[in-house]
């Protein structure tokens, strides 16, 4: 158990991580479902869940982390390291963030529970989805956010949105009406993104809240600049 927690609170690296509370609007007239309702987990062929239980003493945190992985090595089609790096990264964080409050209860319990909700991949690019309840201890609410974490299949390099979307203020207009939004040339700088089977997320944070503008794949191509 020491060998988990220390593999889960030290290991190091940085990536661009997005977390994301639900608001959804889609251009889209079929139903899309929320990413925090009840459902199934979209994962590729061959591929499972594995969950292991958190048990923080020193820092009192409890909880629990679901990810994806190949448990027949000799079936593997993507690395997977890249994405599990991302909710490792995202747990040392939430863990300096306890680290670093002042008056806090330190024998209260905080709680961090991740679990992957989607793995989608194409010839180049992996897209991976993490839904995220977590709640420290002396704050009033439980936070929901989603994790995303976009990269390239063969070279593991992150992809943020100006590295997968080409959009500018000649196809700006363009770009706002097929996701029904309002984006400005400056608010490009911010967005995120998702892939799921059939469905591209476009997220954005205004400073109060997070939205999810999302539409068919097949309408948001002609802004992809390699998928």
């Amino acid at each position: 158990m020491i060998r988990k927690q220390t593999l889960f609170v030290v290991l190091l690296g940085v990536l661009s991580l997005i977390m994301i509370v639900s608001c959804n609007k889609t251009l889209d007239n079929e139903e899309i479902v929320d990413v925090y309702e009840e459902q199934s987990i979209s994962l590729p062929e061959n591929m499972s869940i594995a969950s292991i239980r958190l048990k923080d003493t020193i820092n009192n945190i409890r909880g629990m982390v679901s990810y994806a992985g190949y448990p027949d090595k000799s079936k593997t089609k993507i690395d997977m390291k890249v994405a599990n790096e991302c909710w490792q990264n995202d747990l040392r964080a939430f863990t300096k963030q306890i680290k670093g409050l002042e008056n806090m209860d330190r024998t209260d319990t905080n709680y961090y529970n991740i679990k992957v909700r989607s793995v989608y991949y194409t010839n180049k690019l992996v897209s991976v989805l993490y839904d995220k309840h977590s709640h420290i201890s002396g704050k009033k609410d439980t936070i929901s956010e989603i994790l995303t974490v976009n990269y390239d299949r063969n070279t593991g390099e992150i992809k943020p949105f100006n590295k997968f979307f080409k959009v500018n203020k000649d196809n700006l207009t363009e770009f706002n009406k097929i996701f029904s939004s309002n984006f400005t040339l400056n608010d490009l700088q911010n967005l995120s993104y998702n892939i799921e089977k059939g469905i591209i997320s476009i997220n954005y944070n205004d400073g109060k809240k997070v939205y999810r503008y999302i539409v068919k794949q097949k309408y948001a191509k002609k802004f992809t600049i390699d998928d």
